[in-house]
């Protein structure tokens, strides 16, 4: 997700003397996650397990910074490392954030081997704050609460579902665990990714309810509008020209010799 991840209220901001009007694509009126995850991307360079890849934004009336997006994906035995690297082209600061959007299943199997529908996903936050909101936007400063301290000490998806927050995280790896499928996923980002959302609809909706998201991200949901009103720690960055944001995760997969 970039130029910035998840939402940006009303799909409009100010700044530094721009009135920037975004595309809406949400039912909401917002814009979110970004305009890269629609451009083509061009491959750089590649290997038998590496491939680094790059996106072009020239200047528009829905965002009038010229930037670049690289991002090369690295899969080192069961660890699939991936590295974003958005760079300002242009000859003005820029507001930007960076965020991934991936999807996990909630359940690996229909059935256990009892014929029971097992249990869902697992999944271990440790250190979040979550923000208060109104339609997916903050409303006030995070703070723990008994979803964070459920999260902390980890639970399943189904439990705490519906859900669509966004978070402060400190450094900690975020785990996910299919415990009759005996498979964990283990996620790891540098310290740029200080936010994260989640997402899952109620187990009983037709719609999505088989998976869910867990989303890092450097910044908070409308952040630039937040750090317009004066917000502090929102985690918008403003790239000089000539500058780049980057940041980084990892995703390592274990798995039992029974479950392979």
């Amino acid at each position: 997700m970039a130029p910035w991840p998840n939402r940006v209220a009303g799909a409009e901001f100010e700044f530094d003397g721009h009135h920037v009007k975004l595309d809406p694509n949400h039912d909401d009126g917002a814009a979110i996650h970004g305009f890269f995850r629609d451009r083509a991307f061009r491959v750089l360079d590649r290997s038998p397990h590496s491939a680094r890849l790059i996106a072009v934004h020239t200047t528009s009336p829905t965002w009038p910074w010229a930037c670049t997006l690289a991002v090369t994906y690295t899969l080192i035995e069961h660890e699939l490392e991936m590295d974003l690297r958005l760079t300002n082209q242009d000859a003005s600061p820029m507001p930007c954030g960076l965020g991934w959007h991936p999807f996990f299943k909630r359940r690996l199997a229909t059935r256990d081997s009892a014929g029971m529908v097992p249990r869902s996903a697992r999944l271990r936050l440790p250190r979040l704050e979550r923000y208060p909101a109104k339609g997916c936007i903050p409303v006030g400063r995070p703070a723990r609460d008994g979803l964070t301290e459920r999260l902390a000490v980890g639970d399943e998806i189904d439990a705490f579902a519906p859900l669509d927050d966004v978070f402060t995280r400190g450094d900690e790896p975020m785990e996910i665990d299919w415990p009759e499928s005996d498979v964990a996923i283990r996620l790891t980002t540098d310290a740029a990714f200080n936010h994260a959302v989640v997402f899952a609809v109620s187990p009983s909706e037709p719609s999505l309810s088989e998976v869910f998201c867990v989303e890092p991200c450097t910044m908070v949901n409308d952040a630039i509008n937040l750090h317009a009103r004066g917000w502090q720690e929102t985690g918008l960055r403003v790239l000089e020209p000539g500058d780049t944001l980057r940041a980084r995760w990892a995703l390592a997969i274990r798995c039992t010799e029974s479950s392979r």
